[in-house]
Order: C-alpha cells, then structure tokens, then sequence
C-alpha cells in the first residue's frame, strides 16, 4: 500500500494537534493530553492509541490506517494512500507524491517558501484548551550554507548502512535537510534527528536499520535500567498489566 509521508523538522520544538471523533488531542515536547486531560502513554481508545519509546511518541488510528510521530524536533504523518490521495492540504502538503506543489496556498497559488505558506493556514481555535497564538514572525534573510559545512553524520543517509532502503524510499531529501539543519543549528547533535526520520521512514516501509550503531557514540541513545535500547522491537512491550493489553 502506497503511503504519502509529510515531515515537519523547525529550530524550535513545535506541538500540535489533532482532532478524531470526539477527541483531541494536545501534544508538546514532554507533555500530552487528551481531551485536556494529561495521559502517560501507552494509553488507547477506541479511536486511538499513543505509545512512547522514550526517543518517540506514535499516534495511531487504525481506522484510516494512519500514523503520527513526534520526537520533540520534529513530527511525521504516515498516511494510506488509497484514503488521503488528493484529500490533505495546508501543512500536511498535497498526498500526490509530488513535492513541487506542497507549499500551496489556499488560493491555490504555490509559494517558493513553505514557512511562509504554514502560517498562512494558521486556524484559531477557541475551543481548544491550549489556543493558539501564533502570529507570522518578521522576515528573515535567507540563510546561506557555511563555507565547507558538509558533516559527515549525514552522508549516512547516503552510505551502505541504508542501502537496503535506497531503492523503496528516496534519501536526496534527507540528506539535504540534515546537511541544512546540521550546518544551521548550534546543536551539533540535529544529525541523529535526521537519521532517525530516514531511518522511521524505512521501518514504515518494512526496513528497520539499526543506524545509531554507525555514529561513533554521537547519537547513542541509553534507556533506564534494566531496559536496553532496541531500534527494531516492537512499540509497546508485552506485558502483564491488563492496562497495556
């Protein structure tokens, strides 16, 4: 099944939210909450159900075979084709697997900068809990790339480690956005956010990488013990608490 796939990575760390039925739900860097309550993932409805891994948070709703992830950075739409093909616009960008339209606006125009165009699909919405306030931001200069800025943590998305995910997702726009936000941002360490969108990417697609074995310690992730870090395990662990089950 054909997927459209949207990220959304920013210098600063975004929220968002989403509406399924009578639920909302409100995410923020450490924080969620649904139906402005607070929950812990892992935490589910009949509509849907939130899981953590500690790198991650995953939304996903069964019945339109869609999935959500955030990792503080950045966030990930995972949509089925056959249901959102031609049907998604405004940040989410058009699903018809053609990105030179997906900075559109609601006139139908593209604009050449897509920060430009997500503000101006801003929506307020008073019911909502946590009520956006965003207003555009004053303009900028264009950035330019530093002089010789070429790190070396991004040509993973090109090298042998993906190799096996080369052919069923294309890594020329990861690779481009990690070598931006790499020589853009203070934090060095923006790279391994990158690999981990490729590498999410890849394991939608059925191709899990174990990536941060490859980055000489700069993107070694260390769980709490007597937890161990495993890319490709499942989202939520077995277990014998009936409120995980």
């Amino acid at each position: 099944m054909g997927h459209s796939v949207h990220n959304v990575d920013i210098s600063k760390p975004p929220g968002f939210i989403l509406e399924e039925h009578t639920s909302s739900v409100y995410q923020w860097p450490s924080q969620i909450y649904v139906n402005q309550q607070r929950i812990i993932p892992a935490y589910e409805t009949k509509d849907f159900r939130i899981t953590d891994n500690g790198i991650e948070t995953f939304l996903v709703i069964p019945a339109i075979n869609t999935n959500v992830s955030f990792t503080g950075l950045m966030f990930s739409t995972y949509l089925p084709w056959d249901k959102f093909s031609g049907n998604t616009e405004g940040q989410c960008g058009t699903c018809d697997n053609n990105r030179t339209d997906d900075c559109r606006l609601q006139t139908g125009t593209i604009n050449s900068s897509c920060p430009d165009m997500a503000h101006q699909w801003h929506v307020a919405s008073a019911h909502h809990h946590h009520q956006s306030q965003c207003t555009p931001p004053p303009p900028e200069p264009t950035p330019t790339q530093p002089p010789g800025c070429d790190p070396p943590i991004c040509h993973l998305i090109q090298s042998k480690v993906f190799e096996s995910c080369h052919k069923i997702i294309p890594y020329e726009p990861f690779l481009v956005a990690c070598i931006f936000d790499v020589c853009h941002m203070d934090d060095v360490t923006i790279g391994c956010t990158s690999l981990q969108t490729y590498a999410d990417a890849c394991a939608q697609a059925g191709v899990c990488i174990e990536s941060r074995n490859y980055t000489n310690g700069q993107c070694d992730f260390t769980c709490e013990k007597p937890k161990v870090y495993n890319a490709c395990g499942p989202q939520v662990e077995p277990t014998c608490n009936a409120w995980y089950v």
